[in-house]
């Protein structure tokens, strides 16, 4: 329940056996000795305790309700039933309830509002307070939540401060805050020496002639303070203001001003001093006042058929909502067609006519209300000067040549006739003379290409007549308006082109990067192009670029230089002029300055491992937990005899983040790590993994095999030639024996 508030506390009556029987109906708090409320049946009901008396009454005929509950009304209750049945009394115990109150917090002791300690002390602070629910502190100093420091702890409900600073003093407030409300405590500590401002004196915005009060109040340890305030700077004693009794500054060191005046806006400061030091704090007071229009003309001419203007000079503020016009006491309706109104009141009539002249007047109205009309100021409407001669709309000339512009004009009064080129100054030369309205060049250079303007004015107004003169067969004239768009790795460069010199002409595009020492590179345009797009500048860089023109006849001149600064934000690979993408080779290490600065580099991966199989090795890694660089893909590095290699191939994101390598030496120690790449730069390698290829089987040199092989098939030749040597030999003696004895066996025969 809220404080203050009305609630019920429920309990069920039940009858023995169902019959109604008399009965008694007792509620007890926990920790009271006697009851808070009985009642007999058919009696009225008592309640012992004075607390609660006016406070309770029963609802549904055992229920107890409590209005304008107090903090103290938390707390368990029981409710008792005793049932009366002739001699017999039987006792039926009811449900406990506990009642929790709801309260705001409550300040229940802290220190004391104003402390002086002398500088060195320690000091300790304090601020107790309750509520229900349990409320939460907040110790705050001067408006702002104190945070600890080597001197400063907040513990609970308690600030402890060693060694005491003068920066230590100031407003300390604690504040409890729970569901149902807050409170807040002010503790000032003033530490011996110069004051300490501990009301503020607060921006002011007051009407003409209104009152105005500035409050300062400080505290000071010896507490002797003169307060001191300035006005921009100058102390307000020495203003006239002051000395007429309308500025004044009170004891307790506030401000008062009588009757504000316009001069009054400005910036006030307090400064309270007590000899040993001071404190400062400043308030801006802003003075408002009706519009008041300032003096204006009291007659103005305006040209037949030309846009004329009437405007209503005027000091407000707040700043004008609104400006009334009046012709001849008539309001002029404003249509945006014919009368034109400005923010700043000023009308505006798109053709001047004999109806536009009469009598003009203006109210400036604002939030304040309207402000006094001004004076009548009487317009007359009038005939132009016009030309009784114009000047050709072109004149084509060469160099060398010599041209005459003719100009003649009339008008009441009779208007004077002058010449000005649209851009840029005639120079100081005899080559130009001006006669009775006609200009006239001698022999012409290449700068006098240009537009030229015939004036003639009078009183009433100014007319123009324009012509342009050409410089035929020269260099084209140099470009301008140049616009650069850029990008991450590229910008576009746009311009608007200058005279040809009578010459089709094409650019060149300049661009640098932007140093001390220039290294122009330059890319030559497209025909008739007028934008170009740069590709692989670097990001993050300044550059310089300027386009020249050159036609049949030469280089022209140069444009202006203009700079801009390739974006650094990089999350992807960039493009080249064909729209693919590209990977940027990133030769610099990583400790460059432009890359510590601007480019941070990508995390390493982690968990690099390998799984061998035969003569191939697959590394595997994880990437990184966290890495505030988008990264794009991975290179794996290896190295066999102190220096670094890069693998054959990338592995992207995308991809699964593994690399087989084929084809190692046998017998080897490898070491593996892998990097991630960002676009602009790659990060610290990764955990370093070592193994060894398998060494190659034993072989015998192919030169000895060759031996064996050569030996073997000569001992085989030669065992062949023996072998056939011997059969030969075998052979010839058994046909010598044949030979010998054949003659004796043909005797034997034939006998």
């Amino acid at each position: 329940a809220n404080l203050g508030g009305v609630q019920t506390l429920d309990c069920k009556l039940k009858y023995p056996r169902g019959n109604p029987i008399p009965y008694i109906i007792q509620w007890k708090k926990d920790g009271l000795a006697q009851p808070i409320f009985i009642k007999y049946d058919g009696y009225p009901a008592q309640i012992p305790h004075h607390q609660y008396r006016n406070r309770l009454a029963l609802k549904d005929e055992v229920s107890l309700e409590i209005s304008h509950i107090q903090a103290n009304d938390e707390g368990w209750y029981e409710c008792n039933t005793i049932f009366i049945d002739g001699a017999e009394e039987r006792t039926v115990n009811g449900s406990w309830i506990y009642l929790t109150v709801h309260s705001p917090p409550r300040i229940i002791s802290s220190s004391p509002k104003l402390l002086q300690p002398r500088r060195g002390d320690d000091i300790e602070l304090f601020c107790e307070g309750k509520g229900s629910p349990q409320p939460t502190l907040t110790w705050r100093k001067d408006s702002r939540v104190i945070k600890d420091t080597l001197r400063l702890k907040v513990e609970g409900n308690r600030v402890k401060i060693q060694n005491l600073q003068r920066d230590d003093g100031g407003v300390y407030t604690c504040t409890y805050i729970n569901s149902v409300g807050e409170i807040s405590q002010l503790i000032k500590l003033v530490v011996e020496g110069g004051p300490y401002i501990m009301l503020s004196p607060k921006n002011m915005t007051a009407i003409l002639g209104q009152r105005v009060k500035f409050s300062c109040g400080a505290e000071a340890y010896p507490n002797n303070i003169t307060y001191y305030w300035f006005k921009n700077g100058i102390d307000v004693r020495t203003l006239s203001g002051f000395e007429a009794k309308r500025i004044g500054i009170s004891t307790d060191g506030s401000l008062l001003i009588k009757s504000v005046v316009k001069g009054d806006m400005g910036w006030f400061l307090c400064r309270p001093s007590n000899g040993i030091g001071e404190d400062e704090a400043a308030a801006f007071l802003n003075v408002t006042y009706l519009p008041k229009v300032l003096p204006m003309p009291s007659q103005l001419t305006w040209a037949r058929g030309f846009r004329e203007k009437i405007d209503c000079p005027v000091d407000a503020n707040p700043p004008m909502t609104d400006t009334i016009w009046t012709r001849n006491e008539y309001i002029i309706n404003i249509d945006n067609t014919r009368q034109l109104l400005f923010r700043n009141g000023t009308l505006v009539v798109a053709n001047a006519s004999a109806e536009s002249a009469g009598s003009y007047r203006c109210t400036p109205v604002s939030l304040l209300g309207r402000g006094e009309t001004s004076p009548p100021v009487q317009v007359f409407v009038r005939d132009p000067p016009y030309f009784t001669l114009r000047p050709p709309s072109q004149f084509r000339q060469h160099t060398g040549d010599s041209v005459s512009l003719p100009c003649k004009a009339d008008g009441n009064p009779t208007p004077r006739v002058t010449w000005k080129r649209s851009k840029g100054e005639f120079e100081n030369s005899n080559r130009i003379q001006i006669n009775n309205g006609n200009l006239t060049i001698n022999d012409l250079i290449k700068e006098d290409h240009g537009f030229y303007e015939c004036i003639a004015t009078n009183d009433i107004a100014s007319v123009v007549a324009v012509t342009e003169l050409r410089i035929m067969n020269t260099t084209p004239h140099a470009p301008y308006n140049v616009t650069v768009i850029p990008s991450l790795f590229s910008a576009k460069v746009t311009w608007e082109p200058a005279y040809d010199g009578g010459s089709p002409q094409y650019y060149v595009l300049w661009y640098v990067i932007y140093t001390c020492t220039y290294q122009w590179q330059t890319i030559q345009v497209p025909q008739e192009s007028m934008a170009f797009t740069l590709y692989r500048l670097s990001p993050d860089t300044m550059y310089e670029f300027m386009v020249l023109s050159r036609n049949e006849h030469g280089d022209g001149m140069y444009s202006e230089r203009v700079r801009a600064q390739t974006l650094d934000l990089v999350t992807a690979l960039p493009t080249d002029q064909y729209g693919s993408t590209y990977r940027p080779d990133i030769q610099e290490p990583i400790g460059k300055l432009i890359v510590e600065i601007h480019c941070p580099r990508p995390s390493a991966p982690g968990n690099v491992s390998i799984a061998m199989e035969e003569n191939e090795v697959t590394v595997s890694w994880l990437p990184p937990i966290n890495s505030s660089v988008p990264i794009l893909y991975y290179v794996v590095e290896f190295r066999t005899n102190g220096n670094w290699q890069k693998y054959d191939g990338v592995v992207r994101t995308s991809d699964r983040l593994s690399m087989k390598m084929s084809n190692l030496n046998r017998g080897t120690q490898y070491d593996i790590r892998v990097l991630s790449y960002g676009v602009l730069a790659y990060s610290l390698p990764s955990n370093i993994v070592s193994f060894n290829t398998t060494p190659e089987p034993f072989r015998l040199p192919d030169a000895l095999i060759g031996g064996i092989v050569g030996g073997l098939l000569f001992l085989l030749v030669a065992v062949l030639l023996a072998v056939i040597a011997v059969i030969h030999s075998k052979r010839k003696e058994q046909k010598t024996k044949v030979s010998r004895y054949s003659k004796y066996s043909v005797i034997f025969i034939e006998k």
